[in-house]
């Protein structure tokens, strides 16, 4: 696999990042390969080596179902997050690149105070499709073992 730009890896983040933050579902999964896998843990189901998590799709179908249950039947608290990333680290591999990247996301209720609503890492796989990269496969792995709200939404 050639060699993608840090600036391509880092773009892809900060785009990740905005379309969460302004609710862009359709552009969000086309960051997504068709049959990528995303899941939701927590550091200490990933050290125990558990499979458990909080939320998992096996495929970009299976996210978009996720997301349209949430905006069109679940009920929750209105309220805007703001994700804050870090710098990723990026290993290239022969079949696809590895990228990890800290994030915290800030999360404010109308009219209230922001918070801290989640800290971790993304663990992820990239690959190239179409001359863009795409997540293969995405790992949230929180640093809280647990959510002080509802999870309604991926992060």
């Amino acid at each position: 696999m050639a060699e993608p730009s840090e600036h391509r890896v880092r773009q892809l983040y900060a785009c990740y990042a905005d379309l969460l933050d302004e609710h862009a579902w359709a552009e969000w999964l086309e960051l997504f390969a068709p049959d990528a896998r995303y899941k939701i843990t927590t550091r200490d189901n990933e050290a125990r080596g558990l499979p458990a998590g909080i939320m998992l799709c096996s495929n970009r179908a299976m996210l978009a179902d996720r997301v349209d249950a949430a905006r069109l039947a679940n009920i929750y608290r209105q309220h805007v997050n703001r994700h804050l990333l870090g710098q990723p680290t990026v290993r290239v591999h022969e079949d696809r690149i590895e990228v990890q990247c800290p994030f915290c996301i800030v999360q404010t209720e109308q009219g209230g105070m922001p918070f801290i609503f989640a800290a971790g890492k993304y663990r992820d796989d990239l690959s190239e499709m179409n001359g863009r990269l795409v997540i293969q496969k995405k790992t949230v792995i929180l640093d809280n073992s647990r959510i002080m709200t509802s999870l309604p939404l991926p992060l």
